[in-house]
């Protein structure tokens, strides 16, 4: 579900309007999907790499959102969209922090099943 709404995002991010609104309604929207995925990422492995994936889409998404708010009439963004945007960042850095805490977490796991 997330890969489709990510997906689906980034096809809007040709169309949005570059105004401080567009911008700060994709950044909300990103941070719901990011959330989202992040809240239904089992505690596998799967699930946090499946995460980590997402951050990955997402964060080119918000590259292409701020290009698009940058090259925009307004050549920037307001404080609203500017947080919204910011917000979004942090929900990308956490969905990779969580990822990699796994992959180690998961690699310590294995090499001590591995030296019993």
């Amino acid at each position: 579900m997330t890969n489709t709404q990510l997906q689906a995002m980034e096809a809007a991010v040709a169309i949005v309007e570059p105004t401080s609104e567009g911008v700060q309604k994709m950044g909300m929207v990103l941070s719901g999907v990011l959330e989202s995925s992040s809240s239904n990422a089992e505690d596998s492995q799967e699930g946090k790499e499946a995460a980590a994936e997402a951050a990955e889409q997402a964060a080119g998404i918000l590259a292409n959102v701020l290009g698009v708010a940058m090259g925009g009439e307004e050549g920037g963004v307001d404080k609203a969209a500017g947080d919204a945007l910011l917000g979004s960042i942090n929900m990308v850095s956490n969905s990779f922090s969580g990822a990699s805490e796994s992959v180690s977490d998961g690699s310590t796991q294995e090499q001590s099943k591995e030296e019993q």
